[in-house]
């Protein structure tokens, strides 16, 4: 039986891998260890090179970041962990593992300590008192210890597990380590007051130039994570509650702000960019598919890439998921693209609409590398170099033709997916049928010369 890297200890599986001989100053502990989290010995198999994986990127980035101080506050904690762990999986004694830490204790006031000039006793810096306080905790009460880490690791595994975008998932984790960073290294997560999280926000956040969203997206996953960790009774209280509310939108309609802001193609514009499409790619490409798509239906441009044939019909697209409730709909198709769609889905060769998008980023999104190509293209080649107009932009020009041809707010809302603004509508409207939406898709109209252009390209 194939039990590479697999340790068994009171009838769980764990994976163990040794430390290079390199690295034990900074890792503090020749092997490093984790659960599997199971008994059964297929199930050990099957999760081990996911977390192999995970150990040794780590080792590797230690070991790219070169030289680091072995005494930081992160390795002290750190090696009390492993310690702590080595004890939980009986492969050391506990009495032991506490001399083996006052004696590392003492060599680091040896080499740390500079003495008082009143009392002359070594005085060591206060962040390294704190981490060594806090590896005595560890190594004596084990799981009466919840570092703000453990807790970050738990909730980052209970995200992976419900299918959430990696994305995501990786800023939650940047977002949670730039504030313990910022705290001097790992805490216990009960010890992390409102306080903290106060300076957090004025002296970090506010501080780097940062856009308001950017600030308030911030704190609102930081708060999204204690509220996690209080309901999984890792603490008592989250000190980020709220504090999004001291991060005032401006006021003032500052030219800048207001010239800052994404606007509509114009006619002008559209023209242009079909053109330099047609002519340079030609209308097979994937660049022209998703272009008059997005202004004739108004998707986004991940639900255009993401559209699979079962879910084109004769006249509608069903989209079938999104970021919330009112992202998933059904949207009509112009009368313009409906040849334009048979065609499509004729030629498809992968069983989406659209054909020929690679694969890509942290979630393998199949507009990844779209996304990219459209903004090069739109500078390079069509020479459209005002970064105010992107392909979200479409979204904005099919919204505003709705609005021309006298759509109702309610019934343009349901079409682009956008969540109603009035509660009363959000609660207790049963949504507008597919027959009057149609209705109101046929009107949309960006002119003769664009819609005809259109038109002969399909």
């Amino acid at each position: 039986m194939n039990k590479r890297y697999l340790l068994r200890r009171r009838q769980t599986w764990y994976i163990r891998i040794r430390v290079p001989d390199s690295l034990y100053p900074v890792i503090g502990k020749k092997h490093i260890t984790r659960s599997l989290k199971t008994r059964d010995i297929h199930e050990a198999r099957a999760r081990r090179w996911s977390v192999v994986k995970e150990i040794k990127a780590y080792l590797n980035a230690q070991a790219r970041q070169g030289f680091i101080a072995p005494d930081s506050p992160e390795v002290i904690i750190q090696r009390a962990k492993e310690t702590r762990n080595e004890i939980n999986l009986g492969l050391e004694d506990p009495e032991n593992a506490e001399i083996v830490w006052d004696v590392y204790v003492d060599q680091l006031i040896d080499r740390h300590g500079k003495p008082d000039p009143e009392t002359g006793e070594p005085k060591v810096d206060e962040a390294i008192v704190t981490a060594v306080r806090l590896g005595y905790e560890i190594i004596s009460s084990g799981k009466g210890v919840m570092l703000a880490s453990q807790a970050l690791e738990e909730n980052l595994e209970e995200l992976r597990g419900r299918q959430v975008l990696n994305q995501t998932i990786r800023a939650r984790e940047r977002r949670v380590n730039a504030f313990l960073r910022w705290l001097g290294g790992d805490r216990k997560l009960k010890e992390i007051s409102r306080e903290d999280a106060g300076r957090y926000v004025t002296q970090v956040l506010l501080k780097r130039g940062n856009s308001q969203k950017t600030v308030k997206d911030t704190i609102s996953d930081l708060s999204a994570f204690f509220n996690w960790a209080m309901e999984r009774g890792q603490t008592v209280s989250n000190p980020f509650r709220g504090m999004s509310k001291s991060v005032r939108d401006t006021t003032r309609g500052t030219r800048e702000k207001k010239n800052g802001k994404r606007r509509v193609w114009t006619q002008k514009e559209l023209k242009h960019l079909l053109l330099e499409i047609k002519a340079r790619l030609g209308e097979d490409d994937p660049l022209w598919a998703m272009t008059v798509i997005a202004l004739y239906t108004g998707m986004r441009e991940n639900e255009i890439a993401e559209t699979r044939l079962e879910d084109v019909h004769s006249d509608h697209i069903h989209i079938p998921e999104g970021k919330t409730e009112s992202s998933i709909r059904d949207t009509p198709i112009h009368p313009l693209l409906k040849p334009f769609i048979e065609q499509l889905k004729a030629s498809s060769t992968e069983g989406y609409l659209i054909s020929g998008l690679i694969r890509g980023g942290e979630d393998n999104k199949r507009h990844h590398y779209f996304a990219k190509r459209f903004g090069r293209f739109k500078r390079e080649k069509a020479g459209l170099t005002d970064s105010r107009i992107v392909f979200h932009s479409f979204r904005k020009n099919f919204a505003g033709a709705l609005e021309q041809a006298g759509v109702s707010e309610t019934l343009a809302q349901q079409i682009v997916g956008h969540k109603k603004q009035s509660l009363t509508y959000g609660l207790y409207s049963p949504g507008v049928d597919l027959e009057k939406m149609a209705e109101a898709v046929a009107m949309v109209s960006y002119g003769a010369e664009v819609d005809r252009l259109c038109a002969e390209g399909l």
